[in-house]
């Protein structure tokens, strides 16, 4: 062991201390980091696992330490962890092999692009990996020489490392590994084991701070833990497990490859060819070692290539400090080149020229992208949100970053205590209840519908509005919306990471869409494309922005972004459904069925897919298979207006007459002025034979709503039933040129053609029309039953699609 060691350590200590320390976040960062630094403050129960280790020690920084604000006491936990896992790396690579080798790992760790920036932020995995080191330096120290007192301190940190982060399950393997020797030697007997039972669950016990702070009055509990079902529930994680294993090989292939880009962020592909390299060295010189390293190494990589979340990076820390250590294997084994002795002077020299210009080149490439010590973009948020409030509102919020954020000025720093945060929407009726008990101003961060309006409207996220108690006109109720005024919009020039990038993009697209509601389209969609470019990479971004463009009619650009947010998760729900919604708009039914399809099987229990799938198998003509969505959909969502008009068009459209009359009535009850209520009631009336009542509805949902084109389209039908003709084809015409090209404008303006005997014009409709949508059954067994279309129709009929021709190009048989 070197002389010099204690120097060194010394050394090493207070360098990386004043390098995260100069690099910490001094305001609350985003993501998690809101949620744990309120939920330390007040003791509560934080999302899955629960982390009641990382509460109870950042608790103790925020009263201890006297220095900086809230945020940045609790932001020292993590920078004090993460310079104690860099000098615990040197001093058991020290112990294993030499004090360069030990010097080269901790050096290349802790300036490891992931590491590094989790430091300098309120999270639990810098803790997490200095748990995870001081359990391997004690299997280390156990498989060199056995003793009580060391087999005791592992089970422990054992212990309260699972109870921090399950994620330490992944190193059993290795560890086991390491004392397998022992239990070979029959030093770790039988007895020993049942005797260290109760350190591990000793240090395990830090869990049942969860349910004793869930029985009091805490005011952030992610849900009541007290009970053992849901204790047991929340710590395992439960609620994630359908997002894990079950991924199809193909995406596998590209989660390994991302995992491939992310190591190769840590320190440039060079270090790839070097880790290997110093893991055969190992395997031929070292073998037991490097093949507990090289389980160390595969066990998360298996895990997170199979876990579909956004941020998995984090989930890759231990095979990355696997890695660090191979390179300190590498680096001994280096040195030996040199020379024979260890001391010798070339040999020195070398190494610590290398060391050198490892550490200045590590940190000059790495230093940008982790430095958090301006970064206030959450805070700020908050503050803007908050300040765009009344007295005594409430908020209703969901999400990641901003309802955490919002937590933490509130409960933590007593900002605005008369706003009352309600997070995880998941419906109406919570709006409906407060606004029928109590006249208290109801504002949202969520894209949400407003009740009443569920099918016209919606709340673009991230704007404090205030919903209307009462229906009125869309363009009248626009005009009092109360914007959110945004006083930081300029961060392209910070380099952010994944969660940073997206709450910076979050204001672009929030302010963009409010300009676009203003009317300025221009600078709205410059807006839009400051946020597309910020949030690169970021496909939650692409999802939201694909939503907005979809809510301003551009179904084109809506599209394109979704397909581009699914080109970086496959699996990402939120942007299959936006793809469906883009697709649905443009008649592409049998496409959008696939993406809501594709979204049902990654979220299930998603009422608004079941309801898209409903619409778009409604419109496709599977009308059975739409029944069977809404119906799901009612499940979900059993208030809902738009998915029980739906059914009851769907139940006309197979003549269940009776059941859709009970819906209807009811809706009458609910929405007596809702035009699609009143047409539906028309289309009713219409398959009972009583043309004169389904006229009247017709005409009266038509004067509700001009834009309600099922209303004019099915009184068209109606006067063409009764001999009206040119009535009729009046309102076909004000249809088009307002623009309608959906399939059942043109099969009925096609038919009226039809029944007044000029076929050509019903040719080109119906060409129209198969185009859009060439999978229509009951369409084309309709046309194939009308012998002088045959030829005419016949690409189409036998499933191919030809350009759209003139009427003139056709010929009738």
């Amino acid at each position: 062991m070197n002389d010099s060691r204690p120097a060194v350590l010394t050394g090493l200590f207070i360098l990386f201390l004043v390098l995260y320390v100069r690099t910490q976040c001094n305001e609350v960062y985003v993501a998690d980091s809101g949620e744990l630094t309120a939920t330390a403050y007040v003791l509560g129960v934080p999302h899955p696992t629960g982390y009641p280790l990382y509460s109870i020690l950042a608790r103790s920084f925020q009263l201890f330490i006297p220095l900086g604000n809230l945020a940045s006491r609790t932001a020292l936990l993590s920078v004090l962890s993460g310079v104690l896992t860099v000098v615990l790396i040197y001093i058991v690579v020290t112990r294993l092999f030499n004090m360069p080798s030990g010097l080269a790992a901790s050096l290349v760790y802790g300036l490891s692009t992931t590491f590094w920036s989790q430091t300098t932020i309120q999270e639990i995995y810098a803790i997490h990996i200095f748990l995870l080191m001081w359990q391997l330096d004690l299997a280390f120290r156990i498989s060199a020489e056995f003793t009580r007192k060391r087999w005791f301190l592992f089970l422990f940190v054992t212990g309260l490392a699972v109870s921090n982060h399950l994620l330490s399950i992944l190193a059993l393997p290795a560890l086991v590994g390491l004392l397998y020797r022992r239990l070979i030697f029959r030093e770790l007997t039988a007895i020993e084991i049942i005797r260290g039972i109760p350190f591990l669950l000793m240090g395990w016990s830090v869990q049942m701070m969860l349910p004793l702070r869930s029985v009091v009055d805490c005011p952030m509990r992610w849900v009541p833990v007290h009970s053992f079902n849901r204790l047991v529930y929340h710590i395992t994680g439960r609620q994630f497990q359908p997002i894990m294993f079950g991924t199809p090989w193909n995406e596998l292939k590209i989660n390994f490859f991302h995992f491939c880009s992310f190591f190769e962020g840590q320190w440039g592909h060079w270090f790839l060819a070097l880790v290997f390299l110093g893991w055969i060295l190992g395997l031929i010189r070292r073998f037991r070692l490097t093949v507990v390293l090289l389980f160390y190494f595969i066990f998360p990589v298996l895990f997170a290539v199979n876990y579909r979340i956004v941020d998995i990076e984090v989930y890759y820390l231990q095979s990355y400090l696997a890695a660090a250590i191979g390179f300190g294997i590498l680096f001994f084994f280096s040195g030996r080149l040199f020379g024979a002795k260890p001391r010798h002077l070339l040999t020195a020299s070398a190494l610590s020229v290398t060391l050198v210009v490892l550490f200045l080149g590590l940190l000059v490439r790495n230093y940008a992208a982790c430095d958090r010590s301006d970064h206030r973009i959450g805070y700020e948020f908050g503050i803007d949100v908050f300040n765009s409030l009344p007295l005594d509102a409430i908020l209703v919020t969901q999400g990641w970053s901003s309802p955490f954020v919002l937590s933490y000025l509130e409960y933590a720093l007593h900002y605005r205590p008369d706003v009352k945060i309600v997070i995880d929407y998941k419906g109406l009726h919570f709006i409906r209840a407060v606004k029928e008990s109590w006249d208290i101003p109801l504002y949202t961060t969520v894209p949400m519908e407003i009740p009443g309006l569920e099918d016209r409207s919606h709340i673009p996220e991230g704007l404090a509005y205030r919903f209307e108690t009462e229906w009125r006109p869309v363009s009248d109720r626009e005009v009092d919306w109360d914007c959110m005024r945004l006083s930081k919009t300029d961060w392209t020039g910070q380099i952010l990471d994944l969660h940073g990038r997206a709450l910076a993009a979050k204001y672009h697209y929030m302010h963009g869409e409010w300009l676009y509601r203003k009317g300025l389209q221009a600078e709205a969609l410059k807006e839009l494309l400051t946020a597309e470019n910020i949030g690169r990479g970021n496909n939650m971004v692409l999802s939201n922005l694909s939503a907005i463009y979809f809510r301003m009619d551009n179904h084109l650009e809506a599209e394109r972004l979704a397909r581009k947010s699914i080109a970086l998760n496959g699996r990402f729900y939120q942007a299959h459904h936006n793809l469906g919604n883009a697709l649905m708009k443009q008649g592409k039914y049998v496409q959008a069925i696939r993406e809501f399809q594709l979204g049902k099987d990654q979220m299930i229990a998603m009422g608004r897919t079941h309801q898209a799938l409903g619409y778009s198998y409604l419109r496709s003509g599977e009308t059975e298979k739409a029944i069977e969505e809404f119906q799901q959909a009612l499940r979900y969502s059993p208030g809902s207006i738009e998915i029980r008009v739906n059914l009851s068009s769907a139940l006309l459209e197979k003549d269940r007459l009776l059941e859709a009359d009970i819906i209807l009535e009811q809706l009458v009850l609910d929405m007596p002025e809702r035009a699609d209520v009143l047409n539906n009631l028309g289309v009713l009336w219409m398959k009972r034979s009583d043309f004169d009542r389904a006229l009247e509805y017709f005409r009266e949902a038509a004067s509700r709503d001009p834009q309600c084109r099922d209303a004019w389209i099915n009184m068209a039908v109606l006067l063409a039933e009764r001999g009206d003709f040119d009535q009729a084809e009046r309102i076909f015409e004000n249809l088009e040129a307002a623009g309608s090209e959906s399939i059942r404008f043109l099969n009925n303006y096609a038919l009226l053609f039809h029944k007044t005997r000029r076929y050509f014009r019903a040719i080109e409709y119906w060409r129209k029309s198969l185009i859009i949508q060439p999978v229509q059954p009951s369409l084309i067994e309709s046309l194939r039953c009308i012998e002088r279309y045959e030829e005419a129709l016949a690409p189409f009929l036998n499933g191919a699609i030809p350009k759209v021709k003139k009427p003139g190009d056709v010929s009738m048989p």
